[in-house]
């Protein structure tokens, strides 16, 4: 199946934060149709993340085994150092050109770290990749509703994967979040909004640090080597950086 296009997010920005719900005669329709359409929701949007999920990339899928190999063999934590920089070393030892990249954060910016890897075999190479190690973790909320739940059921504990592919999934998710508040009755808080949470992937401003097999002295630098991240993933939210603050 071909990998769907970033422009196949046709909505903007503000129509994934903002859901207007009728309190009129809409809620008169019977439980069972309600229910019905729901169901019908909730198959087509766990369709739809899966199809963000899926790849055609022969780097991106080698990557994505190399990393699950890693992640058996190693326990995270030893000696207090974190986990990015013990996977990062990992792949570094086997031959892959890693980064942490780190939102530096500041205004609705937020803070966050994460994995750049690009393949040694081609220097110039732009197939630049990202390693999320906890992405579920950034959408966890009290009282999600059961679709919710089983959104963030179908996710891998792991990303990997490509810019453009990550941000079509955040900005999935951030919209079904922005639901569940809004049926809720529930204020969606500041860090909580698309621009902030695509931020920790695609800050204003951000620290890159080389990572080797031995990660004892890693240089931090930002005049980034590997490709920087690409404009054109959120190009379609009219912004410099390409996400709305």
């Amino acid at each position: 199946m071909p990998e769907p296009s970033v422009s196949a997010l046709s909505l903007d920005a503000r129509q994934l934060l903002l859901f207007d719900f009728d309190n009129g005669d809409s809620w008169n329709v019977p439980a069972t149709s309600r229910h019905v359409h729901e169901d019908s929701r909730s198959r087509s949007v766990l369709l739809e993340v899966q199809q963000w999920l899926q790849t055609s990339d022969t780097f991106e899928r080698q990557l994505f085994d190399d990393v699950q190999r890693l992640l058996k063999q190693q326990s995270y934590n030893d000696e207090g150092r974190d986990d990015n920089m013990i996977l990062a070393s990992m792949l570094a030892g086997i031959g892959y050109r890693v980064r942490t990249r780190k939102a530096l954060g500041g205004g609705m910016c937020l803070r966050h770290t994460y994995l750049c890897v690009a393949p040694t075999a081609d220097p110039e190479s732009s197939s630049l990749m990202v390693v999320e190690l906890h992405l579920k973790d950034h959408f966890e909320i009290s009282s999600p509703s059961p679709e919710y739940k089983a959104l963030l059921d179908s996710l891998p504990e792991v990303f990997v994967g490509s810019m453009d592919r990550l941000a079509a999934i955040v900005s999935l998710l951030c919209r079904e979040m922005a639901q569940v508040f809004s049926t809720n009755g529930r204020v969606l808080p500041p860090w909580r909004k698309l621009g902030s949470m695509l931020s920790k992937w695609f800050s204003c401003s951000d620290e890159d640090t080389d990572v080797t097999a031995d990660y004892c002295l890693p240089k931090s630098v930002y005049s980034p080597e590997l490709p920087p991240i690409k404009a054109s993933a959120g190009a379609q939210f009219g912004t410099t950086r390409g996400w709305p603050w």
